[in-house]
């Protein structure tokens, strides 16, 4: 996505922590993932209809998607993919607290301190701001 589609995108999709979580394993995964393997990924003592309400809630609000269909043992099931990635979904963060100027907002704090930049930092910047 191009940022003013991201900003757009983002504008009234609010994710709580479950919803986060299941994100953020997707994004993390070279694979499209079924409920059971997100499940398994998450490790922790979540119910899988949980899992299943959290997959609901993420599809009708376009955070993921069914990539594809597949036998899992006896029976067919769904697998899930992001829709956008973290990057995408980091600059939204950024763009929510800092308006207009998330960008630089954003490589300013993560810049810290001057004497930390070196030449091929700036040279990937200059790189990046051409794109």
């Amino acid at each position: 996505m191009i940022f003013g589609e991201i900003k757009n995108f983002f504008i009234k999709k609010n994710f709580n922590n479950k919803e986060i979580k299941v994100l953020q394993v997707l994004w993390n995964s070279k694979k499209a993932l079924c409920a059971t393997e997100i499940a398994d990924t998450i490790n922790e003592e979540w119910a899988l209809a949980s899992i299943q309400n959290t997959i609901k809630s993420l599809l009708e609000k376009e955070a993921i998607t069914v990539d594809h269909i597949d036998k899992i043992g006896k029976t067919y099931g769904r697998y899930f993919k992001s829709t956008f990635t973290a990057d995408d979904y980091a600059y939204s963060v950024f763009s929510k607290l800092y308006n207009n100027d998330a960008l630089i907002s954003a490589v300013s704090m993560l810049l810290g301190k001057k004497e930390d930049i070196d030449e091929k930092f700036l040279n990937d910047l200059e790189k990046l701001v051409k794109k």
